[in-house]
């Protein structure tokens, strides 16, 4: 997407809908401006023309006294694209089909690639941007979680071709468990996510806990859970000689994460894949700068 300088309006009167959208727009652009009253929103679009709107409140698309048809009706905002999440259980509601301006309708219970790739339909890329990930930025953490693997299971890995894969698409290889490490700089915000079969789990537990396990227990959680510690200390470590100082924003261990919601960042994703004796290991890393 290219949002570059323009100024969102997101306007949505469902608390938890509104909370998704900011935590889903947030790492990735920061001229944002969020309301739930349309009182509020019809007094800031009288006074300012966005760069677009996201739609996701009660009122019905066919209000004559509603923001869409406000907005129809006014040249300037004739090209503003909008995207309106649908407000019904059972699928799309009807949208005017007499509509000018560019338009992407969501449903309900939408995913995080499900919106970022409708501002990527309504902000496509400029053929003069380049999507890239600073080495200078990767290379400590990707360093840190594979000395932190290698160390705290006393198993040796084999590293094989790391690979990059496009905005919210699905990395070759999902695990069964994951530790999703999030952090953030002043600069950028980051997710990490460690993924190994379940005896790769059961490997860590026997060298950090020194119990032998077959099935994932609340000792097993915990030993991943204190891996996780241990791997961003690593992590902030590896950064701080580059003089990037890293804030812990949480450890979660999840399991059979799916192929849209590995990451909640919009970003480059580079992997970078392992062999072991106790089955495959994958280290994900999404970096995102904090404004666009």
């Amino acid at each position: 997407m290219s949002l570059k300088n323009k100024v969102l309006l997101i306007y949505c009167d469902e608390p938890e809908t509104l909370a998704r959208i900011h935590e889903s727009l947030d790492p990735i652009h920061n001229q944002s401006i969020y309301s739930d009253s349309l009182k509020d929103v019809m007094f800031r679009v009288e006074n300012q023309v966005f760069g677009g709107i996201i739609f996701g409140a009660k009122e019905n698309l066919n209000d004559k006294n509603g923001l869409l048809d406000w907005a129809s009706k006014r040249k300037e905002y004739r090209e503003v694209p909008w995207i309106i999440i649908s407000k019904k259980d059972d699928g799309l509601e009807e949208i005017p089909d007499d509509l000018e301006f560019p338009c992407f309708q969501l449903s309900k219970d939408w995913k995080t690639k499900e919106f970022y790739d409708a501002l990527d339909e309504l902000f496509p890329h400029t053929a003069s941007e380049k999507k890239t990930l600073d080495p200078n930025t990767v290379n400590p953490i990707i360093v840190a979680c594979t000395k932190s693997l290698s160390d705290n299971s006393n198993l040796q890995l084999e590293r094989g071709t790391p690979y990059v894969v496009d905005d919210g698409q699905p990395a070759k290889f999902k695990g069964d468990l994951s530790i999703r490490l999030k952090f953030e700089t002043p600069e950028f915000k980051s997710s990490v996510l460690l993924s190994f079969k379940n005896d790769f789990a059961f490997a860590l537990t026997k060298a950090m806990k020194g119990s032998d396990k077959s099935k994932i227990d609340t000792e097993v959680t915990a030993s991943l859970k204190s891996f996780g510690v241990t791997t961003f200390n690593k992590i902030q470590e590896g950064l701080s000689k580059v003089k990037i100082e890293a804030q812990n924003k949480g450890i979660e261990i999840h399991e059979n994460l799916g192929a849209t919601d590995r990451h909640e960042l919009y970003g480059l994703q580079l992997c970078v894949p392992f062999t072991s004796e106790k089955g495959p290991v994958s280290i994900e890393c999404v970096v995102a700068p904090k404004k666009n």
